[in-house]
């Protein structure tokens, strides 16, 4: 067991974080940016949409599977291509929003 005496030592420290993540608790660089989210079998209710720490973007988070963001939406697919639509968030300068940028493509299989 750790308290917080132990943890603030440098060894403490170390001991603590190798402990939290083999036991898997703490997961570092598990995350996944690079994913589609197909909305042809799924459902946006399925997805989030959450401002970063650092208040600069925006990401688009699996509602379940929270080690998952996505960053493009299929919209439509067939046997041989399917249209996707990528989403990058811009803040304004200006209102301090975020403004969607969607980018449509077209991707053979």
């Amino acid at each position: 067991m750790y308290n917080l005496r132990s943890i603030l030592s440098l060894k403490g420290l170390i001991d603590y974080f190798s402990e939290v993540n083999d036991r898997s608790m703490l997961r570092v660089n598990d995350t996944t940016f690079n994913n589609e989210f197909d909305l042809t079998e799924r459902s946006l209710s399925e997805i989030i949409i959450k401002e970063t720490f650092s208040r600069d973007n925006c990401i688009i988070w699996d509602y379940v599977d929270t080690s998952k963001a996505y960053n493009a939406f299929i919209i439509a697919k067939n046997s041989r291509s399917k249209t996707i639509c990528e989403i990058a968030f811009h803040k304004s300068s200006k209102t301090d929003k975020y403004l969607p940028r969607p980018t449509f493509k077209k991707k053979c299989k």
